[in-house]
């Protein structure tokens, strides 16, 4: 009967402990389901390759939670602030260091490299900003006076990365390769506005979908010619 009775007693507590267990772990899956891992997708929406591997990196950290309720805090670059997007520039590998927390308090700090070295430059060649035909008004100047006239400026590669060519009309017709024009911030971001380039006695610059491009005779013939112009075609 002891023994019996001993048996009970063993089973009653093997039951109970089996009822504790699935009560711990279906309180653990309930914890683990109300504070998610927080995750997140790097999102590089753009980016251009200047000379010199410059890189420009417009990117966005997109967390697998809802972003209106998460905050970044940057611990590097530290000049980063808010959500973004952001836009950065590298010369070398960078390593962003960062932490995000969501209105539940949970956190999560990670650390994302990028790899200057993996960016194919000519996939995102800088240059791809500006090649193309503009459509363009003309100032020619010498001795005193002034002429107006329409021309089209076509802009094309150079086989250096740190140049374009510059070709008018006449150009073309006469199978001419045009103006060599080197990048002004071939060696650093801030040495011009975006888009400038110079050439033997010339100068353009590069906003949006429009040019500028001022060009002049040499010494003991003096002239100037002034475009400006819009893109019509790439």
């Amino acid at each position: 009967m002891k023994s019996f009775n001993s048996h009970i007693l063993r089973n009653v507590f093997h039951s109970k402990l089996l009822y504790i267990v699935i009560l711990v772990l279906l309180n653990f899956s309930c914890e683990k389901d109300r504070n998610p891992k927080i995750n997140f997708e790097f999102r590089a929406t753009g980016i251009i390759s200047y000379p010199d591997k410059h890189i420009s990196i417009t990117f966005d950290v997109v967390p697998e939670v809802d972003k209106e309720h998460c905050t970044i805090n940057w611990y590097s670059p530290d000049s980063l602030k808010g959500n973004g997007p952001y836009t950065i520039n590298i010369s070398g590998n960078l390593m962003l260091d960062f932490e995000i927390y969501d209105n539940q308090n949970t956190t999560q700090r990670f650390q994302y490299e990028i790899k200057a070295d993996t960016i194919d430059s000519l996939k995102y060649d800088y240059r791809n900003n500006y090649i193309g035909t503009y459509s363009c008004s003309a100032a020619y100047s010498n001795n005193g006076s002034t002429e107006y006239y329409k021309d089209t400026l076509t802009v094309v590669k150079n086989n250096a990365f740190n140049m374009l060519n510059i070709l008018t009309k006449q150009d073309i017709a006469n199978n001419y390769e045009g103006s060599k024009m080197i990048y002004l911030n071939s060696n650093g971001f801030n040495s011009s506005p975006a888009g400038g380039f110079f050439g033997y006695h010339s100068g353009a610059s590069f906003y949006t979908d429009s040019i500028h491009y001022a060009t002049s005779g040499p010494l003991g013939y003096y002239y100037s010619i002034v475009y400006d112009g819009v893109r019509i075609s790439r």
